[in-house]
């Protein structure tokens, strides 16, 4: 049998035959379908050669998804149901080791994790094919301006091959004044020519110009965007992953040595059940700026959820000792008002594992310490601090 590009289960409109052999499904089919919140979906093509087949499977996929959205009671948003048929699926390795541990091990599943899953596993691609469009767009843009410059040069050759040509001509006879009056005219047009060329070229560059700096600063937003943190703005886990990749390959040979905090939130999970997920983002918010704070020269990013990561140097292990100390006491020193409620939320604290930069570290060994060294830190009781020593 021949095969045939099948579009993914994912480029289709789910209707109410899709999700209606179960009474639950039917019900969140519906109830969404009304508020219009099901849409088009995206994802890579398969291979299919029987497109019943495929279609079966799709089913399958989708209905278990939408057990999962009501089993979890998360939202039934186009972004939770990606994640949520992705899961299922199976082919985002990432994204189905990231929810693995929620779904079977703590069985719970909020909708920030699912959020995020979306922000950084699926919305990230459409971030990066925008930035490919824009990229493309300069690139084309600047290859205009550059045939336009080419074009006026050749225009500007022609008319310098007319003015020659006429002096030749002058030179060689012996002239009449009807001859000079014909080189006069045939030099006037050359400059009225050129003059209009300039003139064109002048406005052309002028508009190519402006295209080129509005597609700069779009392709610089949408850079920035790919690595911010929409919740709390600063870096998200693909800013982090490229602060850790650029302080190895920058690593210094001296007294400065460069440490990896990675930062974990002791009760949050027990803020957003008391108070609801609202609160719990505020209480991100909150870190992240105490963070910036106290770290304004570090490398700081939301790695996850509720972990973050700073990369910094020091000198020496006091000085590290003593900033981990001041970060942890910051929290644990102080109670966090919510104004969104207008009450003081119990005692939030930290966990911080903290791993030194060592010669042979590349990115998954450096950050692995961190995190086992946080483990530890929380396995302690919370509100505890883990400094690797430098070896």
């Amino acid at each position: 049998m021949t095969k045939r590009r099948q579009q993914s289960p994912c480029d289709w409109f789910y209707t109410a035959e899709t999700v209606a052999n179960t009474h639950q499904e039917s019900r969140l089919f519906r109830r969404n379908r009304d508020r219009g919140v099901y849409r088009k979906y995206t994802m890579e093509s398969h291979d299919v050669e029987d497109p019943e087949q495929e279609y079966a499977r799709v089913l399958t996929v989708a209905k278990e998804a939408l057990k999962y959205i009501g089993v979890f009671r998360t939202p039934p948003t186009p972004g939770v149901y990606d994640v949520w048929y992705r899961y299922v699926e199976g082919t985002d390795k990432d994204l189905h080791e990231q929810l693995e541990h929620a779904v079977t091990v703590s069985r719970s599943v909020s909708k920030d994790l699912l959020e995020y899953c979306y922000q950084q596993k699926i919305a990230d691609v459409s971030g990066s094919e925008s930035l490919e469009t824009v990229s493309n767009k300069l690139a084309e843009e600047i290859s205009s301006l550059t045939k336009l410059l080419s074009s006026s040069l050749e225009a500007s050759e022609g008319i310098e091959e007319s003015v020659i040509s006429t002096r030749d001509s002058i030179k060689e006879l012996t002239p009449t004044p009807q001859m000079i009056r014909t080189c006069i005219e045939q030099l006037l047009a050359s400059n009225d020519a050129m003059r209009d060329q300039l003139m064109t070229t002048r406005v052309q560059m002028e508009q190519s110009q402006a295209q080129v700096n509005h597609l700069k600063a779009t392709l610089l937003d949408s850079q920035k965007s790919l690595l911010t943190d929409s919740l709390t703005g600063i870096g998200n886990r693909r800013y982090c992953q490229s602060a850790i990749k650029h302080a190895i390959i920058q690593r210094q040979v001296g007294e400065s040595n460069t440490y990896l905090f990675l930062l974990d939130l002791d009760n949050l999970k027990g803020i957003n059940n008391s108070y609801g997920h609202a609160v719990g983002d505020d209480v991100i918010r909150h870190t992240s700026q105490v963070l910036q704070t106290l770290l304004p020269h570090a490398s700081l990013a939301r790695f996850g959820g509720d972990d973050f990561v700073m990369i910094q140097n020091y000198d020496n292990h006091a000085t590290v000792t003593s900033q981990a100390a001041l970060i942890r006491e910051q929290f644990a020193g102080r109670a966090f008002v919510s104004k969104r409620i207008g009450e003081q939320l119990k005692q939030i604290t930290v966990s911080i594992g903290c791993a030194v930069l060592r010669a042979s570290d590349d990115e998954l060994t450096w950050l692995d310490r961190a995190r086992n060294l946080l483990t530890s830190a929380k396995q302690s009781g919370g509100n505890q601090v883990m400094i690797e020593r430098v070896i």
